[in-house]
């Protein structure tokens, strides 16, 4: 299946569906053009292809995205990110921080480990299994 591309409409819509799918991904990108952020997702299924020694990878991006996040939300007290046409404040920001966060801790809780300090965190890198999915953008890292 396809990294998904989602349109953004207005912040609360916004903030319910990004609640509706953090359930069910495994994988996400932010990618910044031209001011605004897009975010990628993978189908969880793909967790079930990749071989157990890579899955680090997996945990790990959301390690970085996070970084990338909260990067844009703090270079000044009141610097609110473009996240594909719609304005997030930092507040909403964290809120997405935190439920990617649970969904890290879930993720390190199953596979016993934590592979990677968000101080150390630069552009996502996403692993993907089988080929690879062409709809990624380069920025998401090298398949």
């Amino acid at each position: 299946m396809p990294a998904e591309f989602i349109p953004l409409g207005n912040l609360q819509s916004t903030r319910n569906r990004l609640r509706h799918i953090l359930k069910d991904i495994s994988e996400v990108c932010l990618v910044e053009s031209n001011g605004q952020i897009q975010i990628f997702l993978i189908n969880p299924q793909r967790i079930a292809q990749i071989p157990v020694s890579d899955r680090a990878a997996f945990v790990a991006a959301y390690d970085r995205v996070m970084a990338q996040v909260l990067q844009h939300a703090g270079i000044t007290e009141y610097m609110d990110t473009v996240f594909q046409g719609t304005w997030l404040s930092p507040e909403v920001i964290e809120e997405i921080y935190q439920t990617v966060e649970q969904r890290v801790s879930e993720y390190e809780m199953r596979l016993g480990h934590r592979y990677l300090d968000l101080l150390e965190a630069a552009w996502l890198q996403v692993l993907i299994a089988n080929g690879g999915l062409s709809t990624v953008p380069p920025e998401c890292g090298e398949y």
